[in-house]
């Protein structure tokens, strides 16, 4: 018996618009860093994805943080990841 069903909506049913790309955007600027905004959130994608296959749980807002942490590293960024991934997860 299924007991519970959970589903993805966001991009597939609701068409989220550009709101991704323009975090994106504010993100890079607030850092001041200048890198291609499309290549950077794909490759953010990626990483966030890569950690949902971690052992533990983490929420959204948690994976958002730990994944712009991992990619102002390799982009030589020193910021208050708290600060820095608001644009993203506002709600």
């Amino acid at each position: 018996m299924i007991k519970n069903v959970i589903f993805d909506c966001f991009g597939t049913l609701i068409d989220t618009g550009t709101g991704s790309m323009d975090a994106v955007r504010s993100i890079l600027t607030n850092v001041n860093l200048n890198v291609d905004a499309d290549e950077f959130y794909s490759e953010w994608k990626i990483k966030k994805k890569e950690m949902t296959y971690f052992d533990e749980f983490y929420s959204e807002k948690e994976l958002f943080k730990m994944s712009l942490a991992e990619m102002f590293k390799k982009n030589n960024v020193t910021a208050d990841i708290d600060e820095a991934v608001q644009p993203m997860i506002r709600v």
